[in-house]
């Protein structure tokens, strides 16, 4: 406590008797202990001497005092009350009638002290007596400008509510100017404020505010807080070795504690950021600590409507807004001025040296600067020891080059981010907020205890993080080797959780490798460890590595299955990075299979995902996926947006490799558009990244599509210089189609300059090695530039024979092309399109004479008209293949005919030409040592056996194939024959073994992901559970089967499995559930083009309504059933349809429409001779 203070002090004029003393001492709550009057040159003045009760008790009033005698103004009183307090406390010696300039601000101070008090008094919880603090080192820990930091043990009293009697504990002594008034009333001020800061802060990246000690009287101000025996992050760093990501996981730290300080209502300005005032706890996590410079920024007016209390901290001089430091430097004069609270010159912010507010966007600064701290090691400026060449370059942005550091070239990442602190203008840096969302995507794991002979000891999350750092990078050996260790440590552990997550990286970079094989066994057992423990976000992250690896493998639908099942469950977690990209992997999966407008959409969404989340790496891929998907449909403006957005942001990421292609991709769309110069500036920048990262394969790509813009823009010289570069890396590297391009560019100059005989033998050299590398329309081009050469000689019929080859082998490409697409078609169940598209192959393989090509268009087109039921047009298909494949002697074509065949003559119940023709492509696949197509083969004479009632065989013939399938790892095939086989035992009525081989497929199915086989047999399980009566069982089978088809968009199994619905329903008599199921299966009969199956189902929906007694919706479906049939020249469906319309107008009692109907069905069957449907009529 303060104690009493006694002051004498003279005042002018007038006389003090003994009743006013005693009338001042009752109204003041002070002692007047004498009052001598006297004169001075003939002026009567008296001097009083006071001794106030106490100061902690309150001052006197100065009113009171004044009614002493008019003349003792309370500001003369005032400079006895406070030239005491400054004599008795800090030793200044008073000498009486002294004027004094300050006297007013510290007397308005000492009316508020209360205020101080009042804090202090509010969080009494933390107030510490000295003597339970054990001071067990009285060395200093630390020293820094306002005291000094000792280790010392807090001894608490025994009790049941403090579970540990001793806690270390650092004693922050704080020192200042005792003798100076001034500084005594703004550190007392300072002190409180950091004090009330601190306790009302509570974050785990904060440091914990234990309490205080305070006893003004003797000097002792202390802070409290729990010792962190790690010491700083700037000694944690030096103590071990510390792999990236477990200083990223510093730096995430320190940012949850800012951000905790910057979101806070007002929000808090921390002040003096630097890795000195960053403590590592005993778990390894960074705590911000040292509150001294910190400050409330909140408006004038938020501060006239708060208290000034401590539970709700603010500045404490409100009128004055944000209390910052100051500094005032003068480049001429090289002079330094600083006020206000001390700070760090090597982490001040330029703005704070222009003498302007120290604010938030000061913090980010010197985030940066920590950034640069804990990953290099090093403080800022290290080189620099004087503080006016600090200034200089703080004032100037005079900052490191961030990616030539060794360290930070891990992160490039970081690099950008770290950027963005450090913009020159403050409100042009990052936010708090954003840059923790941002750096939570960079890889980071806490770190790991060394062990105790000192040797580093990875964790199993630490090793993942490198793992996925260093592929990243695209360091795939260093990828593969830590994830590698990871799984051993994790199986050592039995840590299941981190082994999943560690093969799932495993296969990531088996797939980046082009190791599909490895990558699918991998990420399979990624998925099952989580599916069996439960993690489904490692089951999402598995599934989108398993949709990769079918992408890769052309598999789509079973790639597009895997995104769409991740896409669910990372949705349902609210997981953003894992839905943007499940996203854009099916972005992928619909560009593969030319579903332009479907990719579009994905990527897009992706985008905004990536967007929103702050994944700017995440964004830059999207943008760059959509500029491909532009570039093929020939939008080329949207397409040069979206490569130039993605540009902008690789440039900040430093992403290289990724960064040139995209230059590549754009110089291609300026190309096409005939802008040479801009497509030479991209070129230019595609081939200066290739060259400086030593990528001398991209560095040859982008000189030979220089050569070709500078032959464009008739620069022959550069282009010649552009294309023997490009030509002798090729040569260098063996890349032969590299070499092709360059000598196929070098062709088309000479012939441009008429050096035809040079053009003629680099057309020949281009043609040869596209020729040996496979490379179609590379002969094409180079037959092409022969034609030319031989125009420009008037070597007419070389060039006509050269320009005929070359447009054979475009016409072959298209053939392919189309070839593929109609498989796509196929596989999407949109038959009509994929018989146009076979055919029209067909048309281009037999006017080039390419008759392999022929044949297995026409296997296409035969596959196309049997889902049609075209079964006579699907029989000449495959006979006209079955002969042209005979002809060449290609034994695999003549087999997969002879397949062909049996399922047409199978679909058409000639059962004897069926199992001739699959006999005898088994016995061909046989002889060639085909197992796959010989199993293939049995499958479809088991089939054959079992619609005979030759059940011996076709089981003998199912098991056959089961065996042949499993052992060389053919899943589909082997569900096909346990397909077969459930059947076949339902056939014969054995249900149970029906059942088992029906469920031992859906388990083989599953192993495949092959979504469409496990739904065609539910829809097995389903038809024989209601065999069986088991009604309730065979709906939910029928029903799963439907969902499975909804969800690959399967319209023509939708269909199938919505009418087994509807027989269903109507054998239970529920009419209206079977109205529904019909009405899906007619729209998604539609949907296929299937007009026949279309208007069968819409006149069995006609026969429900009819039961149903709806005469008027029957009608509509009868009448449009009709008019398909008639549509499509269906005079036998069209009768039938006829005949129900006139029964349905008999059930009316319509007798004359009715008679008339009859008798145009009649007419209609007499046309044709149906004797059956004349007679019906």
């Amino acid at each position: 406590m303060i104690p009493k203070i006694e002051c004498s002090a003279s005042f002018a004029e007038g006389e003090v008797s003994e009743s006013d003393i005693q009338s001042a001492q009752a109204n003041c709550g002070c002692r007047l202990v004498s009052v001598d009057n006297f004169h001075d040159e003939d002026t009567p003045r008296a001097r009083a001497t006071i001794t106030t009760c106490s100061l902690s008790t309150g001052l006197p009033s100065l009113s009171s005092l004044a009614d002493i005698h008019p003349s003792l103004h309370p500001l003369t009183i005032s400079n006895a009350l406070t030239l005491a307090w400054y004599e008795r406390g800090y030793g200044t010696p008073v000498e009486h009638n002294r004027k004094f300039s300050f006297t007013y601000e510290i007397w308005t101070w000492l009316l508020k002290r209360p205020l101080e008090r009042e804090i202090l008094s509010e969080i009494s919880e933390y107030r510490i007596e000295p003597s339970i603090i054990k001071i067990t080192d009285t060395d200093p820990r630390a020293k820094g400008g306002q005291g000094v930091v000792i280790l010392g043990t807090l001894v608490r009293p025994e009790g049941p509510t403090v579970p540990d009697s001793e806690l270390k504990v650092a004693v922050k002594k704080l020192e200042w100017g005792r003798e100076d008034a001034q500084e005594s009333i703004k550190f007392f001020k300072s002190f409180a404020q950091e004090l009330c800061l601190m306790a009302t802060i509570s974050h785990p990246n904060v440091i914990e505010f234990v309490g205080f000690v305070e006893d003004m009287e003797k000097g002792e101000a202390w802070i409290v807080s729990p010792w962190e025996a790690n010491g700083n992050v700037q000694e944690f760093l030096q103590s071990g070795e510390w792999d990236i990501p477990e200083r990223i996981s510093l730096i995430q730290d320190v940012l949850n504690g800012l951000e905790h300080l910057h979101t806070r209502k007002p929000p808090i300005c921390h002040g003096d950021l630097k890795s000195l005032n960053i403590l590592v706890n005993s778990t390894y996590r960074a705590v911000i600590t040292d509150f001294g410079s910190a400050r409330i920024k909140r408006s004038i007016d938020e501060a006239k409507d708060s208290p000034l209390r401590c539970i709700e901290p603010v500045d404490l001089d409100p009128s004055q807004g944000l209390v910052t430091a100051r500094a005032e430097f003068n480049p001429s004069t090289l002079e330094l001025t600083v006020t206000g609270p001390r700070f760090s010159l090597r982490w001040v912010a330029p703005e704070v040296l222009d003498n302007e507010v120290q604010d938030l966007p000061s913090d980010m600064w010197a985030v940066g600067w920590i950034c640069w701290e804990i990953i290099t090691g090093r403080i800022p400026f290290e080189e620099l020891d004087q503080e006016v060449a600090i200034i200089v370059h703080v004032v100037e942005c005079n900052l490191p080059a961030i990616r030539e550091e060794a360290q930070l070239s891990h992160v490039l990442q970081l690099c950008t981010l770290m950027s963005s602190c450090w913009a020159s203008k403050p409100d042009e840096r990052i936010d708090c907020p954003t840059l923790l969302q941002k750096l939570s995507l960079l890889p980071s794991s806490v770190p790991s205890s060394h062990s105790s002979d000192g040797s580093k000891v990875r964790s199993t999350a630490l090793l993942q993080e490198l793992g996925t750092m260093y592929r990243l990078q695209n360091d795939m050996a260093q990828a593969e080797f830590h994830y590698q260790s990871a799984i051993g440590v994790a199986t050592r552990t039995k840590d299941e959780r981190a082994k999943a997550h560690a093969l799932n990286g495993l296969g990531h970079t088996y797939r980046a490798q082009s190791k599909n094989r490895e990558a699918e066994e991998a990420i399979k057992e990624a998925y099952e460890i989580s599916c069996r423990i439960g993690n489904d976000l490692g089951a999402a992250n598995a599934l989108d590595g398993l949709g990769e690896v079918c992408r890769a493998l052309s598999k789509y639908a079973e790639a597009e299955k895997a995104y769409k099942e991740a896409h669910e469950i990372h949705s349902r977690r609210g997981n953003g990075v894992g839905i943007a990209n499940a996203l854009t992997g099916l972005g992928y999966v619909y560009r593969a299979q030319s579903k332009l407008q479907e990719a579009e959409r994905a990527f897009k969404e992706a985008r905004e995902i990536h967007s929103h989340i702050g994944d700017d790496l995440g964004m830059a891929n999207a943008l760059n996926a959509l500029g491909q998907i532009y570039r093929a449909r020939s939008e080329y403006h949207e397409a040069e947006k979206a490569f130039k957005d993605a540009l902008g942001i690789y440039s900040l990421f430093g992403n290289d490799v990724i960064a040139a292609n995209t230059w590549n991709a754009l110089g291609e769309i300026y190309r096409a558009l005939s802008k040479y110069g801009e497509a030479e500036n991209a070129f230019k920048e595609a081939h200066e990244i290739h060259s400086r990262i030593g990528d001398d394969t991209g560095k040859a790509r982008a000189l030979v599509n220089l050569g070709n813009v500078y032959r464009a823009l008739s620069k022959y010289a550069e282009a010649i210089d552009a294309f023997e570069k490009g030509h002798e890396i090729n040569t260098r590297l063996g890349d032969d189609g590299g070499v092709a391009g360059a000598t196929l560019g070098l062709g088309h100059v000479c012939n441009t300059q008429l050096r035809h005989q040079e053009a003629e033998e680099a057309f020949e050299k281009a043609r040869e090695i596209y020729a040996r590398v496979g490379d179609e329309l590379g002969v094409a081009a180079a037959l092409n530039g022969l034609g030319d050469t031989y125009r420009a000689q008037s070597r007419f019929p070389e060039a006509e024979r050269a320009s005929r080859a070359a447009h054979e082998i475009n016409s072959l490409c298209a053939a392919k092309k189309l070839d593929g697409l109609g498989n796509i078609y196929g596989l999407q169940a949109k038959h009509d399109e994929a018989r146009k598209a076979f055919t029209k192959a067909h048309e281009i393989h037999c006017r080039i004479g390419n008759d392999l090509g022929a044949a297995n268009a026409l296997e296409g087109l035969g596959e196309a008209n049997r889902a049609l039921s075209k079964y006579s047009d699907a029989q000449k298909a495959f006979e006209d293949a079955y002969e042209i494949h005979c002809r060449l002697g290609n034994d695999t074509g003549t087999a997969s005919a002879l397949a062909g065949l049996g399922r047409i003559y199978s679909a058409q119940s000639k059962h004897q030409e069926a199992e001739t023709a699959f006999k005898t492509a088994h016995g061909i696949h046989s002889r060639i040592g085909d197992d796959l197509g010989t199993a293939n083969a049995l499958d479809g004479l088991g089939e054959i056996y079992r619609l005979q009632s030759k059940y011996r065989e076709a089981e003998a013939a199912f098991k056959t194939a089961l065996d042949i399938h499993s052992s060389i790892g053919n899943d589909i095939g082997a569900g096909n024959a346990l397909r077969g086989l459930g059947t076949l035992h339902r056939t014969e009525d054995s249900y149970q073994e029906a059942e088992r081989c029906y469920l031992e497929a859906l388990d083989a199915y599953g192993s495949a992901d092959s979504a469409e086989s496990v739904g065609r047999t539910l829809v097995d399980l389903g038809d024989m559970c209601q065999a069986q009566g088991e009604y309730p069982r065979a709906e939910m089978c029928l029903e799963e089967a439907l969902d499975i088809f909804i969800s690959i968009s399967h319209d023509e199994r939708q269909a199938f499995v919505s009418t087994h619905l509807s027989q269903l329903f109507q054998s239970q008599s529920e009419y209206a559930k079977a109205a529904e199921a019909l009405i899906q299966a007619e729209a998604a009969f539609a949907r296929t083009g299937d007009e026949t199956s279309r208007a069968r189902v819409l006149d069995e929906l006609g026969d429900v309504f009819r039961i149903q007694g709806k005469y008027a919706e029957a009608e509509g479906s009868y009448r449009d059933a009709q008019r398909i049939f008639s549509s499509m020249g269906h005079p036998i469906g069209e009768g039938a349809e006829l005949r129900s319309l006139g029964q349905l107008y008999l059930l009316q009692e319509r007798h004359d429409v009715a008679e008339e109907y009859f008798a145009q069905a009649r007419i209609k069957s007499a046309s044709i001779a149906e004797d059956d449907g004349e007679a019906g009529a």
